[in-house]
């Protein structure tokens, strides 16, 4: 069936999307001018990026796609170069109400949605190059935890998505 506002992962590194100071075409250093359109290459649609380095053009964003056909190719487009940009058009939106939480496992473990639930680390966790952009490398004494919050009581169905890679099993 039709998936709507689906968050679908962009990962590439293009030259062109370097800063230009390293030779690229995007023009703000932290990538505030890279955003996405709907299929009519006018209307903005949410996106969140997870990493974006000026240097090699990597790009890791999630793109919150309104309509996902499951039948026909839906279309969105890039575009980055506009010198105007210095806010940050990057937004929690992409997560919509139905995600209560999403962590990306970066750096500081924030909650991706506007929810807030943040995870915290106990013992030390190593952070790892993983599929999307960032993981993290879990040991037997470790673990992530969110506090506890009314938002995570769910009853009833849900789905849990996660990328592992087991060491040994």
């Amino acid at each position: 069936t039709n998936l709507v506002n689906f968050p679908v992962l962009v990962r590439l590194t293009d030259n062109e999307l370097k800063h230009t100071s390293s030779g690229g075409k995007v023009t703000n250093i932290n990538g505030f001018d890279i955003v996405f359109t709907s299929s009519n290459g006018t209307t903005l649609i949410n996106h969140q990026v997870e990493r974006y380095d000026p240097v090699t053009g990597e790009l890791v964003a999630w793109v919150q796609i309104p309509l996902l056909s499951a039948t026909v190719n839906t279309d969105f487009y890039l575009y980055f170069g506009n010198s105007t940009v210095s806010i940050d058009p990057s937004t929690t939106a992409t997560w919509d109400a139905n995600y209560k939480a999403t962590s990306h496992l970066n750096p500081n473990l924030n909650d991706a949605t506007a929810n807030g639930n943040t995870l915290t680390p106990t013992a030390t966790l190593n952070e790892t190059v993983s599929v999307a952009a960032d993981g993290r490398d879990i040991e037997t004494v470790e673990k992530l935890q969110a506090a506890g919050n009314a938002g995570l009581l769910i009853n009833g169905d849900i789905t849990m998505e996660a990328w592992v890679n087991f060491e040994t099993v």
